[in-house]
């Protein structure tokens, strides 16, 4: 039950990453820091102490910002593909019932009544007239 509840969350999380990745690339916008970018804008990246690390063009950002969404839809199309192999896997094995006993396997042997046994003689046969030279002579 939690292979076809994790395999169902996973799946829709990767179709909702696909979306959002197609949504991304066909929108036209460029990010630069999450805000738009506008033609003749050129994004400037800065490090931790504030120090200007780089500089793009609107071009080069979109070219950028392009192959994070087509990684994304990647990554997600991958994790949808195993979902629902796991999700198929996880209904198939719900369906699947108890395998039947072979015939003459051990299951049908220990159901059976067991078989009864004559008494077992003891050894050496008991007689019942004493034998003669044993014992006290009267």
């Amino acid at each position: 039950m939690k292979r076809i509840i994790w395999s169902s969350v996973f799946l829709i999380f990767g179709l909702m990453a696909i979306a959002g990745g197609i949504l991304k690339l066909n929108s036209g916008e460029v990010d630069c820091g999450g805000q738009t970018m506008y033609a003749g804008q050129t994004c400037v990246t800065t490090g931790v102490s504030g120090d200007e690390t780089g500089s793009s063009s609107l071009d080069e950002q979109a070219t950028s910002s392009n192959f994070g969404n087509y990684a994304t839809i990647a990554v997600a199309a991958l994790i949808v593909v195993i979902a629902a192999q796991n999700l198929k896997m996880g209904i198939q094995g719900r369906k699947k019932k108890a395998p039947e006993p072979l015939p003459g396997s051990l299951n049908e042997q220990w159901n059976q009544p067991q078989q009864q046994y004559p008494p077992q003689q003891q050894y050496p046969p008991q007689q019942q007239d004493p034998q003669q030279g044993w014992g006290p002579q009267s």
